[in-house]
């Protein structure tokens, strides 16, 4: 193949249980589901071996490409499995430093991209090995190659998908979020600080949250969202706390925060209370309506 286009999806935290501390970093247990919400991703196969990237809208265009993780992403995919170069063209639709993972996100997307390129069969080793890749690229990268629903564990490295249990695809359901983007961001190392110095320790909800899912208790798991970084977020940046509270005001199955912010959403289990939300929202801060398979 010389030419392929891969979706790269956004994800939510719907937890974020912080459960230590090992080697400097901070450890974690989360719940994350990616988003119909994505990047495009647009790859051809390069004959001089070099790895080109471009990234266009979401105000990416003036971004070094060797500061860009799909850059070191496919850059590494090149390395590892020894092939040729690639020219890859993003097109930004996942806001920037909303806690959204649109780093993270074109790592994976890179990766699936080259992937698609360059290898004519994947076995379980080959697998593993792009898995490790992307534990290179970003905390976030592994669960977000995977896909779907994922309990990210430890600094990432630790992913499995979650799916409900004796369920048919047809019956499926879907999670519809009412994502609410302030403008500015949050400085993810100083968050983690915050939640150091306040020095609270907050009772777990990511194990609960994964039955929730597993049985398709959307009410349940509503009542489950629940981000440990919250509080040190909204200390940073009022934008936050503000957007949290814009969310609430639409009574929600559960409204938060994701990542380490900037962005609040709200969760319905219909897409026409989803769009009774977005038609009503009159704040001044960046809505969209995003969807994730249930």
């Amino acid at each position: 193949m010389n030419y392929c286009k891969v979706k790269a999806g956004a994800k939510i935290n719907l937890t974020l249980d912080i459960t230590g501390v090992s080697g400097g970093y901070h450890l974690l247990d989360s719940l994350v589901v990616s988003l119909d919400l994505s990047d495009l991703i647009a790859a051809k196969r390069r004959k001089d071996g070099a790895i080109k990237v471009y990234s266009h809208g979401e105000g990416t265009e003036l971004l070094p490409e060797t500061e860009n993780n799909a850059y070191k992403a496919a850059q590494l995919f090149a390395e590892e499995f020894q092939t040729g170069g690639a020219e890859l063209k993003i097109y930004k639709n996942i806001p920037v430093g909303a806690g959204l993972g649109g780093s993270s996100a074109d790592a994976a997307g890179a990766l699936h991209a080259m992937r698609q390129l360059y290898l004519k069969e994947i076995t379980p080793e080959t697998e593993e090995r792009i898995l490790q890749i992307a534990d290179r690229t970003g905390s976030d990268t592994r669960a977000m190659y995977l896909g779907g629903a994922v309990r990210m564990r430890g600094r990432g490295e630790i992913a499995e998908r979650v799916f409900r249990q004796n369920v048919q695809p047809r019956e499926k359901k879907k999670l519809f979020f009412l994502l609410i983007c302030p403008r500015t961001g949050v400085s993810t190392p100083k968050c983690f600080q915050g939640y150091d110095k306040a020095g609270i320790a907050y009772p777990p909800a990511t194990k609960s949250a994964v039955e929730k899912y597993e049985n398709g208790d959307v009410a349940g798991l509503g009542k489950l969202i629940k981000n440990d970084l919250r509080a040190a977020a909204c200390e940073l940046n009022a934008d936050v706390r503000q957007a949290i509270e814009e969310a609430e005001w639409f009574s929600p199955l559960g409204a938060g925060m994701t990542g380490s912010g900037s962005a609040a959403y709200a969760l319905f289990d219909t897409r026409e209370m989803l769009d009774w939300a977005f038609s009503r929202y009159k704040g001044n801060f960046r809505a969209i309506r995003a969807e994730s398979v249930f």
